[in-house]
């Protein structure tokens, strides 16, 4: 069984840049297939605010898909070069005033290098600077910050030729010499993107929707008019709006979202969450610290505990954090993270992954070991004896049992690479004491407690609820307000009723999540 870290680092092995659940090019292609066409008929206010947000977001996409396919030295590739090179960079789309109404700013993007960044959406605010970057969720009215500036990996990652780009190749970019004109006093050319192969997207493959892209005398996208034709007539339907190296007013960095607004500091929350100081083991192994924050007996002879891994100073000094964006965030990766330990050990134990989080290079993981016969004794008071081969009763409350992690990126091929390229887990047993209560919570109550602990640091993006995964690939990052504390609950029980059945791969669920049928009930 792998873990979700991973499943992860496996498919960034593989190229595999996509978001995997929210990119901006899956809800682009998703609302464009699911949209329908716009009618010469009036539509209600709401449906089109949503079509033209949903198509101004394409905007940006077909933006860096069309930087991305074209040779070095093609004009789209010196574009892409001037979006990169540029000291300050603005990109504001807006809709066009119909009728009443007047234009709308439906998403903006501003930033000046090594200053700062903001990003404005319908939902969100994104600021940058020096000090650290704030994300604002409209809906909720809480901004909250992290350290570090977003702006180089967010920018890079824009134009970067491996992300999205593949999606849409030969595409058809021609000139379009009767859609030039002056842009800001100076004379523009006019190209056309009809992209021919995009799948799921009808009103492109009927080429009844089109972008025409103006260059300037430098080879720099200023406009993009997202158009679609109606009744034979091309319709604007949002413009796209460019510039480079002009002054952008410093306040637009600042986190300024109104006196209502809750500004949460996940960075100490979560440091306060893992600190070691207050936790009941740690040692360092290899370069690595290992911490155990909570350990606790619970009914029927299980055991549940939190713990978390991360390098040292001399360790992270010698190999840094490793920072990568991912679905628009940014993801800092330690040099290792959890690992459960063999799922059947020798005392016949279940190994159950409640839940994961990794933040600032830190792995934590919750998790519970439980017997898989209750009736056995206490299997964690129990040592072996490797002279006489024999098991032995630790001292009255201790307990033993095992623990680990997985070396990743350099540090991990620095220290535990073989000679056949096989990077190996560290693991070991651990000896704690912990008293048995008068009285045991139930396995509910942990699951419970930790769905709160999750709860209470919910602004930490990469985190993992158990969802009943089957030691698979889970579907995407948890978003706890899209599960209920019930749901969870139900969830981990179900996993743990197919743990106790001996892992059955003809389960539903198991069937469910490998794509295969389920066959009906006799």
């Amino acid at each position: 069984m792998k873990s979700h870290e991973e499943v992860e680092a496996t498919l960034e092995q593989l190229g595999n840049a996509w978001p995997e659940n929210d990119s901006l090019v899956e809800r682009v292609l998703h609302g464009l297939e699911t949209t329908p066409p716009v009618l010469a008929t009036k539509q209600p206010r709401t449906r089109w605010m949503k079509r033209v947000a949903v198509c101004a977001m394409a905007f940006v996409v077909f933006v860096v898909l069309a930087l991305q396919f074209k040779s070095d030295n093609s004009l789209l590739a010196q574009a892409r070069n001037a979006i990169r090179n540029a000291r300050t960079f603005q990109c504001v789309i807006t809709t066009p005033a119909k009728g009443d109404k007047p234009a709308q700013v439906l998403r903006g993007q501003w930033y000046e290098r090594n200053v700062g960044f903001r990003e404005v959406s319908p939902t969100d605010i994104v600021v940058g600077n020096s000090e650290g970057t704030w994300r604002y969720q409209k809906h909720n009215r809480v901004a909250v910050k992290t350290s570090g500036n977003e702006v180089g990996l967010t920018v890079n990652n824009l134009l970067n030729d491996n992300n999205v780009g593949r999606l849409l190749k030969n595409q058809e970019y021609e000139r379009y010499e009767a859609g030039d004109q002056n842009v800001n006093g100076k004379p523009c050319k006019a190209y056309l993107l009809m992209p021919a192969k995009a799948p799921n997207i009808q009103e492109f493959r009927d080429k009844k929707r089109r972008f025409v892209c103006l260059f300037d005398d430098s080879s720099r996208i200023v406009q993009m008019v997202n158009e679609i034709q109606v009744d034979e007539a091309w319709t604007e339907e949002s413009l796209l709006t460019m510039k480079y190296d002009e002054p952008i007013e410093r306040t637009l960095f600042e986190p300024r979202f109104g006196n209502d607004v809750t500004v949460v500091d996940i960075d100490s929350a979560f440091d306060e969450f893992v600190n070691l100081d207050k936790a009941v083991h740690r040692e360092e192994r290899k370069g690595l610290i290992y911490a155990i924050h909570r350990v606790e007996r619970f009914e029927n002879g299980g055991l549940f505990l939190i713990s978390s891994v991360r390098g040292t100073d001399a360790t992270l000094k010698k190999y840094p954090l490793e920072q990568s964006q991912f679905n628009r965030h940014i993801r800092v990766k330690g040099p290792a993270y959890i690992y459960q330990g063999p799922l059947k050990r020798a005392f016949s134990t279940y190994d159950v992954e409640l839940a994961t989080m990794t933040h600032l290079g830190i792995c934590v993981i919750w998790r519970a070991i439980i017997p898989v016969n209750p009736e056995g004794g206490d299997i964690f008071n129990t040592g072996y004896d490797p002279a006489t081969k024999r098991n032995f009763a630790l001292p009255r409350g201790q307990v033993k049992f095992p623990v680990g992690f997985n070396p990743q990126g350099e540090y991990g091929k620095a220290n535990f690479l073989d000679k056949n390229g096989v990077t190996h887990s560290e693991s070991w047993d651990v000896i704690l004491d912990v008293e048995k209560p008068a009285t045991l919570p139930t396995f509910d109550t942990i699951i419970r407690q930790v769905y709160s602990d999750v709860s209470a640091l919910d602004a930490v993006y990469f985190k993992y609820l158990n969802m009943g995964y089957r030691g698979l690939m889970p579907v995407s990052l948890s978003d706890l307000h899209k599960i209920s504390v019930d749901d969870y609950r139900a969830a981990v029980m179900d996993d743990v009723r197919w743990w106790k059945e001996g892992c059955p791969q003809d389960d539903p669920r198991v069937l469910k999540l490998k794509g295969k049928s389920v066959p009906p009930k006799k």
